[in-house]
């Protein structure tokens, strides 16, 4: 069996499992590619949510959380409710990444848990909260500006959900 690239290669499905056949195994290995470093066709490369982990890519530091948090709404009580924190962090990598909602790294937990809480702290008034309270906060200059603009974003859609609602009525 000769192949150019390994990535082309066909797949076998073993109960439910991917995995190589012996014979692409060989195929990679005489092209000088270890098989035990590339993942096989379908298998999910997303780590599990840990919340213990932070990611060095532009998530709230513990010091930059602790100053945002008295400006935020207070903790879900619900056992499996995502963290402020990890609400923020995602809201920031979306704006930060100019991808979709639905594109969101899977340690930021449901793109519809997150839309919710941001929706609903739009509707509340939370974020203009967090809008009057963010000169006084100890944060770095860019990091104020990026919540900034997610505040003044998020403020004006909770606005016109506001807007829309008192129509209906």
């Amino acid at each position: 069996m000769v192949l150019t690239n390994w990535y082309s290669m066909p797949f076998v499905t073993i109960s439910k499992a991917m995995s190589w056949t012996d014979e692409q195994m060989e195929a990679m290995r005489g092209l000088g590619i270890d098989p035990a470093l590339v993942p096989c066709p379908g298998e999910r490369l997303e780590r599990p949510v840990d919340p213990a982990v932070r990611e060095p890519d532009g998530d709230l530091t513990d010091a930059e959380f602790a100053a945002l948090e008295p400006a935020l709404p207070p903790e879900p009580r619900l056992a499996g409710a995502l963290s402020n924190r990890t609400v923020l962090d995602a809201l920031l990598w979306v704006q930060r990444t100019r991808k979709k909602l639905t594109q969101l790294p899977t340690r930021y937990g449901s793109p519809e848990a997150i839309r919710k809480r941001a929706e609903r702290w739009a509707v509340s008034g939370d974020w203009d909260r967090l809008l009057e309270r963010l000169d006084t906060l100890s944060l770095t200059v860019a990091k104020r500006e990026s919540i900034r603009r997610l505040a003044q974003f998020q403020s004006y859609r909770g606005a016109r959900i506001r807007k829309s609602r008192l129509n209906q009525i």
